[in-house]
């Protein structure tokens, strides 16, 4: 089980550009240091968005600075498109395991988002409020973690056109954390809210629904609901082969989890077998 955060994408468009809190006439030699600039900016971003998706995060790391440095010539540095900056250079240092400076950038964005304009209730800062929780998860400090995910989904709640795959994701964050921390009935709790929502958005045969019944799986697997455990896992597989192929780790993942649960399963039916027996024969003696 992993815990979810969110990349921002931005589309850059070239006319209406504000540049320093000033408006320029797009003439002469202003204009074309300004398009040169917004040249270099839509590049290097458009880089760092085929690196991510190739999962090349290194690559794409060094690209989000570049644009970033980019982006700090064409705006104030509190501008919110900074703020955008910074939180995908913090989900590129948490992809690569460097959570310190993950947690850095992502507090620069909210630092951003916190003293401009925006409401202290709006989508952005719920945003930067999850990842921030889901580095703090990372660092195994659970308690923080769930401060944050609670302030994410107080906002997501309150929105007007709240994103229900939004609440998914801090529910199943939510989830994680509890399970961390050994609260399994509230982690189940949590799972089961994630798992409601994205069978109704999604549908039942989605991907992001697998792993939901995968995580709600894992839990009854840790609370001994060996059953109930094994109906989710086979769920999950079942997905996971249509969609991944056989060959997929995921689907080798709930593969292995829904062998083990049937390994536990009959060995709990010979234990009672077992126990029946020994019973009778004290019975007999």
């Amino acid at each position: 089980m992993f815990c979810i955060c969110r990349f921002i994408f931005k589309i850059k468009h070239i006319k209406g550009y504000t540049i320093k809190n000033k408006r320029f006439k797009f003439t002469g030699l202003v204009s074309a240091l300004i398009f040169g600039e917004l040249s270099m900016s839509k590049y290097t971003y458009k880089k760092m968005l085929k690196y991510s998706t190739m999962k090349d995060y290194d690559n794409a790391l060094k690209y989000a600075h570049r644009s970033l440095i980019s982006d700090l010539k064409l705006y104030n540095k509190d501008d919110i498109e900074i703020a955008t900056n910074y939180n995908n250079i913090g989900f590129f240092y948490k992809k690569l395991g460097q959570n310190i400076k993950a947690l850095e950038y992502y507090n620069k964005a909210l630092s951003i988002q916190s003293n401009i304009c925006l409401s202290a209730e709006s989508e952005e800062i719920a945003v930067s409020y999850n990842n921030i929780g889901s580095v703090y998860h990372n660092l195994c400090e659970y308690s923080k973690a769930l401060d944050y995910y609670d302030k994410a989904l107080k906002i997501q709640e309150g929105l007007q056109k709240q994103s229900r795959l939004d609440i998914a994701i801090i529910y199943n964050n939510m989830g994680t954390s509890y399970r961390e921390q050994g609260n399994m009935q509230e982690a189940l709790d949590y799972h089961k809210k994630a798992l409601l929502i994205r069978e109704h958005v999604l549908g039942k045969g989605s991907l992001v629904t697998a792993m939901s019944y995968h995580n709600v799986s894992t839990i009854y697997g840790s609370i001994g609901a060996l059953y109930e455990a094994l109906k989710y896992a086979r769920i999950s597989l079942r997905i996971r082969k249509i969609i991944l192929g056989l060959e997929h780790y995921d689907t080798k993942e709930s593969d292995f989890g829904l062998n083990l649960l049937i390994e536990k399963i009959e060995q709990a039916k010979r234990e009672s077998k077992f126990d029946c027996f020994s019973k009778s024969m004290n019975t007999l003696a």
